[in-house]
């Protein structure tokens, strides 16, 4: 509404005044979408605007805003959401071409250093409302775990950082073993040896499982019962059966000593390819 129109304009004010380049894109919220969340498809597509605007324009990074408080509030939120290891890696400092120049600044320190100057700035009116999960966790429940550890803002952005470290570690050593086990690539699906899949630990299944996904052109983040699956699947030594996973369009097949990971067409599974659960032993 309004609102979001004077910020529109306030931006591109303070951009001619620099002397920027100005760019913008309008969406609406009416319009059908895959992500029923409006906030969620709201964000990807302000990600897909920039990444556009930048290849398009050749601009060599594209920064955004978060701060040292915003990493703590997305810790808390994945904390709060029993998220997992990938939501509690945090927001990395680089990604691409995303840069975070305000990481390490406090929001406390950047409304100071804007105020010494006697610059002006945008409040969404939004940021005041509990009805989102980020503000009740900015309002109520950091302020209360303040009570017990005063330092916990910085603790939970700086947990959020050893985190996604250790997160790019395992995230390479996954990708070398899907390496090592690859036999095929194709446009249906990718095709791996089990043995080389059996030898790791098990610690980098759910990496090993986020590396497939992403090869067959998924956006899917796995859950915790089909990591557990995965784990069975790929130490499944009965070569006589098979042995399947599926999650959404998501689906690998154990066969014969090698697993099959493909995009699913259709609801309805093609014959002999997908088998639910562990097979069923002979008697």
């Amino acid at each position: 509404g309004a609102e979001s129109d004077g910020d529109c304009e306030f931006v591109r004010d303070l951009a001619a005044s620099l002397g920027l380049p100005f760019h913008t894109r309008t969406l609406n919220p009416a319009a059908s979408r895959n992500e029923r969340n409006l906030q969620a498809w709201a964000r990807a597509e302000r990600y897909k605007f920039l990444e556009s605007t930048a290849c398009r324009r050749k601009y060599s990074q594209i920064a955004v805003a978060h701060h040292l408080d915003a990493r703590a509030e997305t810790m808390a939120a994945a904390v709060l959401d029993a998220g997992g290891t990938f939501a509690l890696s945090g927001i990395p400092p680089v990604r691409g071409m995303i840069i975070r120049p305000l990481f390490d600044v406090s929001r406390t320190e950047i409304t100071s250093f804007l105020s010494s100057r006697e610059m002006s700035y945008r409040v969404d009116s939004s940021n005041e409302s509990d009805k989102y999960q980020r503000n009740r966790i900015r309002h109520t429940v950091l302020p209360l775990w303040k009570g017990e550890n005063l330092g916990i803002v910085e603790g939970l952005a700086r947990l959020g950082e050893q985190l996604w470290l250790q997160r790019r570690y395992l995230e390479d050593q996954a990708q070398r073993i899907v390496e090592r086990s690859m036999v095929s690539t194709t446009v249906s699906g990718v095709t791996l040896r089990v043995e080389p899949l059996m030898r790791a630990d098990r610690a980098l299944d759910p990496y090993v499982l986020r590396e497939l996904v992403a090869r067959i052109g998924l956006d899917l983040v796995p859950r915790a019962t089909t990591v557990m699956r995965f784990s069975e699947l790929r130490n499944w030594t009965e070569l006589r059966g098979t042995f399947s996973i599926e999650q959404g369009k998501f689906a690998a097949l154990l066969s014969q000593g090698v697993i099959r990971v493909y995009k699913k067409r259709s609801r309805t599974a093609a014959p002999n390819q997908e088998i639910a659960g562990l097979p069923t032993p002979a008697l």
